[in-house]
């Protein structure tokens, strides 16, 4: 038993173990951003399908979390629902340059327990912004 333990542990603290978890959380940031945008536009699946030149059975699978999408889809879904991908202060999606400001609050939920192993959740940071963009864009 003891065996299985420290075999376990030293899963959990591999760094394949740390990646693959980390993508499987950005896929899931990812898909909510997705699914809420769809809900506050107030369009059904099949909808966004058509904007974004894919099938209802993808956007079920992408908000369900279960499809790897590549860029090209990311794009036009987010350019279909009005949404921005910002990196380094430049919006991806319209090439403008962006300049944001947050306020992060990290907060730590509930631990879960599986046997000795916690495994802590920390919400997703709460951040209020202000949002100015510039009129020159990037190339």
């Amino acid at each position: 038993m003891e065996n299985k333990k420290n075999n376990l542990l030293k899963v959990l603290k591999s760094k394949q173990f740390k990646d693959k978890l980390g993508q499987a959380l950005f896929i899931t940031r990812i898909s909510s951003v997705i699914y809420k945008a769809r809900v506050e536009k107030k369009l059904s699946q099949s909808q966004l399908s058509k904007m974004a030149k894919t099938t209802q059975r993808i956007v079920s699978d992408i908000e369900n979390g279960n499809y790897n999408m590549g860029c090209d889809l990311l794009y036009r879904l987010l350019k279909s629902l009005d949404k921005t991908l910002i990196s380094d202060g430049k919006d991806l999606i319209s090439g403008e340059i962006c300049i944001v400001k947050l306020e992060l609050q990290e907060k730590v939920k509930t631990t879960n327990f599986y046997g000795n192993i916690h495994i802590n959740s920390i919400d997703s940071p709460n951040y209020s912004y202000s949002q100015e963009r510039s009129n020159n864009q990037f190339s």
